[in-house]
């Protein structure tokens, strides 16, 4: 078990080495950048340009680079791939080691980067908010749980995609094409509201939909914890026993 953690680990040294390195310049540049607007020359903008660039910046460090962070940290599509082409999946079969316990190893390093980079999200927004000089609250606490059960989803599935179709291009394909789904299907949604809102002025039909999008938000809340923690589970059910499968299938 130890040995088939260390290889795959050392397959994936070298990306996160260039991960961590790349990660640690963006924490500098966060830093950098919330100290330039608390004092330097961003502090210098005219009012309206400064809140929103202080917005902005706020919720981009907190949000976009735990996003990231998951991003990178558990693609695990090269080390599938490099498998694939040195022929690893039917050498595998010569040792004693079952295809529930290969699947298992993969899965044990996903949920250590899972908890790992969940803890530095967490720090790394606390320390934003110590810079920024703004609360800690309820909210960023859900939206980086909300961050943490897609990833865990995502990656869950991934590996048995991998597996599947042997190609990170069509796998990235099947993503792009779900979120875009998602994406148009709420825009489309969104677009058909104001329509119907299109006789009201600007500001009438901004509150209308802020109302609108509210009441949906208060509506999907107290479901929102326990199907976060249904898709984890889930996913990892279905990721697992799939690609548990998927490696006892021969190479042909």
């Amino acid at each position: 078990m130890k040995g088939l953690i260390f290889r795959e680990m050392y397959l994936a040294k070298k990306n996160y080495i260039i991960c961590a390195f790349s990660l640690l310049l963006v924490v500098i540049l966060e830093v950098m950048v919330r100290l330039s607007i608390n004092f330097g020359n961003l502090s210098k903008l005219e009012p309206g340009s400064l809140n929103d660039t202080d917005n902005i910046t706020f919720y981009l460090f907190i949000f976009g680079i735990a996003a990231a962070s998951y991003a990178v940290f558990l693609n695990d599509g090269a080390i599938v791939m490099s498998d694939i082409k040195c022929g690893w999946q039917t050498f595998s079969f010569t040792i004693p080691v079952s295809e529930t316990r290969l699947v298992l190893v993969k899965y044990v390093i996903k949920l250590f980067w899972l908890v790992l980079i969940f803890v530095f999200s967490v720090l790394n927004a606390l320390m934003v908010c110590g810079i920024s000089g703004r609360p800690f609250d309820d909210l960023l606490v859900k939206v980086l749980l909300g961050i943490f059960a897609l990833a865990s989803a995502i990656t869950f599935v991934y590996t048995p995609l991998m597996l599947k179709f042997r190609s990170s291009g069509v796998v990235s394909g099947i993503f792009m094409a779900l979120f875009a789904l998602v994406y148009f299907g709420l825009m489309s949604r969104v677009m058909a509201f104001l329509e119907e809102h299109g006789s009201e002025d600007e500001d009438a039909a901004a509150e209308a939909l802020t109302a609108w999008l509210k009441d949906i938000a208060n509506t999907v809340k107290p479901y929102v914890v326990p199907a976060g923690i249904l898709l984890v589970i889930c996913t990892f059910a279905a990721g697992f026993f799939a690609s548990v499968r998927l490696l006892k299938r021969r190479e042909k």
